[in-house]
């Protein structure tokens, strides 16, 4: 129940955060060991991944696209926004939060914690071997109905990648570069 509680509590700050992420994106724009996280039939064809960011605190690193920016804002509450975005307004958002213990994140999960929550086409991820995240389109009003996510949980953090689903290979083409330095 505790968990539920949190888990809508982050689901209305999210919807908030993305909504003021969006707008800067580009608002109503249409259009153990090291191991690398990843998500099925991607496409990196459009993007050449050359640039690295690394999180200083969090230890975890992305590759991106030389003609990015990456922007971090910390809230607050201590959940951090990371956008990372084009001139083209091609971009993929971030919100990073506290969520206590380490969990798997399936559809089964958000359904049950956040009913009216649409999730599309779901794809599990894997999040080194310890840890199952969960892929899916949904209608993120933040990102005008038609979003890619990417949710998972890592070292008490709560990691929620969205994007524009029209931005879906950016998104996982930055997702299947990821690499935590620890795996707890």
């Amino acid at each position: 129940m505790k968990n539920m509680n949190i888990i809508i509590i982050l689901v209305l700050f999210v919807l908030i955060i993305l909504t003021l992420g969006a707008t800067f994106i580009g608002g109503n724009a249409k259009g153990g060991p090291s191991e690398n996280l990843g998500l099925e039939d991607s496409s990196q064809a459009a993007y050449r991944y050359t640039e690295t960011f690394t999180h200083p605190k969090l230890h975890f690193s992305f590759k991106y696209p030389e003609s990015f920016i990456v922007t971090t804002m910390t809230n607050g509450d201590g959940s951090e926004v990371i956008i990372l975005r084009d001139d083209k307004n091609n971009a993929v958002q971030m919100l990073i939060s506290d969520f206590g213990e380490d969990v798997d994140i399936t559809a089964e999960t958000l359904r049950n914690n956040i009913p009216d929550m649409v999730i599309k086409d779901a794809q599990e991820v894997s999040i080194g071997d310890k840890r199952k995240g969960l892929a899916f389109g949904s209608d993120n009003a933040a990102f005008d109905g038609d979003s890619r996510e990417v949710w998972f949980v890592f070292g008490g953090k709560l990691y929620q990648i969205s994007a524009y689903m029209k931005h879906d290979d950016l998104l996982k083409g930055v997702f299947e570069t990821w690499q935590f330095d620890d795996f707890r």
